[in-house]
């Protein structure tokens, strides 16, 4: 597996990292959680990517990874979820970073976002001042900000972001371009979600759900990729980006996640094929925005 850096943060993680809202379900038994995280580390993934909304997936990643935490970067998301704290505050914030350093059995957060909250929260300041303040005092390695459009757009506009997690694949172009190069330009590490579209060429009919049935849309208005397949080079297409530092796939199969690795081994793009795809997307936009 080949290792990115992640901005200017001085952490280096692996290209392709784990999603792990994929293991949040309780329906998902705890020794198969264990075996589908230890094929992650045996195929050198490092970087683990959580949520307070992902169900079990704080407290398994703690439980299961903690004899590897020096090895491994743990990712979080906060501003939402600490019971009797209302959400979207400086102390919504303040607790949810420590009540996740609680949850994952740590004593510091590498990575920790806001996540997804409207651009009228990140302007009223408190909760970005809460995540600075969680950072001076050594809770958190670097922060940022996980989202799309005019919000993701503001955030990187303040100058405090270490890290942005935002939608990119082929299906979903928004971000590319000189944006994208202007943002690694200040060091900030670009963690990429969604790499593979949802996945939505597996399904002969519309999907239900806001982001497959978005997706499915796009990819019929773009028609077939020049070469290859969808699912043969859409990770591929986002890993053609040095500017990405790691793309973020998420499956409870042990086998999907190998042919991730086998896909993300099989090296980024060529230009050209790559260069197409964009213009395959440019030709059809119809003013698509990132999905959050």
């Amino acid at each position: 597996m080949k290792m990115r850096q992640l901005g200017s943060t001085g952490l280096q993680v692996s290209e392709l990292g784990f999603g792990a809202g994929s293991i949040g379900s309780p329906d998902l038994p705890a020794c198969h959680v264990e075996h589908l995280l230890k094929v992650a580390l045996d195929s050198g993934i490092t970087l683990f990517d959580t949520a307070p909304s992902y169900g079990l997936s704080e407290s398994r990643l703690g439980a299961f990874l903690g004899s590897m935490r020096r090895e491994i970067v743990l990712a979080t998301k906060v501003g939402y979820g600490v019971p009797g704290v209302v959400d979207w505050t400086f102390e919504s914030v303040a607790a949810g970073v420590q009540k996740a350093l609680d949850t994952m059995q740590t004593d510091y957060l590498d990575v920790v976002l806001l996540h997804s909250c409207p651009l009228e929260t990140l302007q009223r300041g408190d909760v970005i001042q809460a995540l600075l303040e969680c950072k001076q005092k050594g809770h958190v390695r670097a922060i940022g900000y996980s989202g799309e459009n005019e919000a993701r757009d503001y955030a990187l506009a303040g100058g405090w972001l270490d890290v942005l997690e935002t939608s990119i694949n082929v299906f979903d172009q928004a971000f590319l371009g000189d944006g994208m190069q202007q943002v690694h330009a200040q060091g900030i590490g670009i963690l990429a979600k969604r790499p593979l579209g949802n996945g939505v060429w597996r399904f002969p009919n519309c999907p239900a759900g806001f982001h497959a049935e978005a997706y499915w849309h796009r990819m019929l208005a773009m028609g077939p990729p020049p070469q290859l397949t969808w699912p043969d080079l859409a990770l591929r297409f986002v890993l053609s980006y040095p500017a990405v530092s790691s793309a973020l796939v998420g499956t409870a199969n042990p086998e999907h996640l190998l042919e991730n690795v086998k896909q993300a081994e099989a090296g980024v793009l060529a230009d050209e094929l790559r260069e197409s795809i964009c213009r395959q997307f440019a030709a059809c936009d119809q003013g698509w925005q990132g999905l959050i």
